[in-house]
């Protein structure tokens, strides 16, 4: 068997933590020559330069960055341009076998387009799950773009076999959030606590914009911020990511800075935000991470606005608006009724990485039967 060339495209901050486990596993085997196309948000100071966190692991990797100005819909479609002319130099000269992409974000619907002009396989992950705003387009478009699904629960399974994608094709693994969950590779609570000085109960809170609404008024956050700073509790907060609207969002966020008890980071190691996620109360916001990774901790998830309201989601979650009143009362409900709840988990059992990588690498299919895609 000859090695098969695989590259990995990132740019979000999370998804590349969630994927650390099954990338180790396709770095160490000889049967794979693993890169990692790094591009957005990693290589971005606004939202922490976190290619040094892929360094660490992973020293090939190909960089692209973006150089996103503002958060209008001009400038994402103008990076996406350097991105997709970024990747056909790289397609054209490295020519690899088999491009995997992690979500529903822009850069992997631009990066799936241009691997189809390069006739370059595509795997797909977290293919027909659904949340509340345009990553479900992005998300739908890219599982027919691609040759190979890698779902993360039976309701996502069903959604990606309905949209004609024939059954040889789609593998039911799991989220990859969870495989570092169940490893336990993050950081211990008592290295945690004093990493962030948290002394007091902790309340975490990462919103990204609606993007439905670009132009959303986000002046509530501001008032939610300051009720949960008024129960004498500590609120560590990160930056949105880079979707339309995301300035909106930090100025608030920056806006706060000097209350105390609030801490603001514009990126936080996926080890140290799994380490806090396992020490926190509440985990508010619109994050996936509420809905995939937080029942895995028992963490409850206050989900604010439309953005994952349609994630096949647990119990651990309650979706709220953006009412003062409905979301101080849903806070009040969480620490009377929650307390030592444990949750339904519905996204696997932490060996994501593994089947995947066992699913390309048992692969018996030809390079013919891969491309020919029949739409029944």
């Amino acid at each position: 068997m000859r090695c098969l060339k695989i590259v990995v495209l990132t740019g979000k901050r999370g998804g590349f933590g969630a994927m650390r486990p099954m990338l180790r596993l396709f770095k160490t085997s000889s049967y794979f020559n693993l890169e990692i196309i790094a591009t957005d948000q990693h290589l971005d100071k606004k939202f922490g330069k976190t290619i040094n966190e892929i360094e660490k692991d992973f020293p090939r990797i190909h960089k692209i960055p973006l150089n996103q100005k503002a958060d209008t819909s001009f400038e994402k479609n103008k990076s996406m341009s350097k991105l997709i002319i970024g990747l056909s130099k790289y397609f054209n000269e490295k020519k690899p076998d088999l491009l995997i992409l992690y979500g529903d974000r822009s850069e992997i619907l631009a990066a799936a387009m241009c691997a189809t002009h390069h006739n370059i396989l595509i795997g797909h992950i977290q293919g027909g799950d659904l949340t509340g705003n345009i990553d479900d387009s992005i998300r739908h478009a890219v599982t027919k773009l691609s040759h190979l699904h890698f779902v993360s629960c039976k309701d996502s399974y069903e959604r990606v076999k309905k949209m004609g994608e024939e059954k040889w094709r789609i593998f039911l693994v799991g989220d990859n959030h969870i495989d570092p969950i169940i490893e336990k590779s993050f950081t211990k609570s008592n290295e945690v606590r004093k990493k962030f000085n948290i002394t007091k109960d902790l309340i975490l809170f990462l919103f990204h914009p609606e993007t439905l609404s670009p132009n959303k008024n986000y002046d509530i956050i501001k008032r939610f911020l300051l009720f949960l700073l008024s129960l004498d509790k500590q609120v560590v907060a990160i930056y949105p990511c880079s979707d339309n609207g995301y300035e909106k969002i930090t100025k608030i966020l920056e806006s706060l800075k000097s209350k105390k008890n609030f801490t603001l980071f514009k990126n936080i190691d996926s080890h140290d935000f799994l380490g806090l996620m396992n020490i926190a109360d509440i985990l508010v916001g619109n994050s996936s991470a509420g809905i995939i990774e937080a029942p895995y901790f028992n963490l409850p998830s206050i989900n604010i606005g439309e953005r994952q309201r349609n994630r096949s989601g647990v119990k651990n979650v309650i979706n709220v608006g953006y009412e003062f009143e409905s979301f101080k009362e849903t806070v009040k409900k969480i620490y009377r009724n929650y307390g030592g709840k444990k949750f339904k988990k519905i996204y696997g059992y932490g060996d994501t990485g593994h089947k995947i990588f066992q699913a390309i690498l048992k692969l018996k299919k030809t390079k013919e039967e891969l491309f020919n895609k029949i739409n029944k």
